[in-house]
């Protein structure tokens, strides 16, 4: 999958952020993203205590859902593939504040994400 080659190569929490933020902001327009839990599709995407716990509200979802299965096979493929989108910028996140010592960002707000 390209983000995550693109995450893996990035050498800034920044960078990651935005590609994860421009994946779920792209997630609005696909009516399979209707089966992600609440406050998975917020933004903006604001590093790494805002991605674990959105890929933890994701995990326990997909966990409650494994005794009511869904018989939809496109709502489950975005869970996944989300699920693997938030599992790796966790761990990329997670190792560039390892290598960093400290991972500070700042705030986004959606004024960050306008066009000029």
């Amino acid at each position: 999958m390209q983000i995550i080659d693109a995450m893996r190569s990035s050498n800034s929490a920044n960078e990651i952020c935005l590609l994860v933020t421009n994946y779920v902001e792209s997630l609005q327009f696909y009516a399979a993203a209707e089966h992600l839990p609440a406050g998975i599709v917020t933004l903006p995407v604001c590093g790494l205590n805002d991605v674990e716990q959105r890929y933890g509200r994701l995990c326990r979802a997909k966990l409650s859902d494994r005794a009511h299965p869904n018989d939809d096979a496109h709502g489950g493929e975005i869970v996944s593939e989300t699920e693997e989108v938030l599992f790796e910028a966790m761990c990329c996140l997670r190792a560039l504040e390892t290598t960093a010592g400290t991972l500070v960002l700042p705030p986004l707000t959606t004024k960050s994400f306008r066009h000029a």
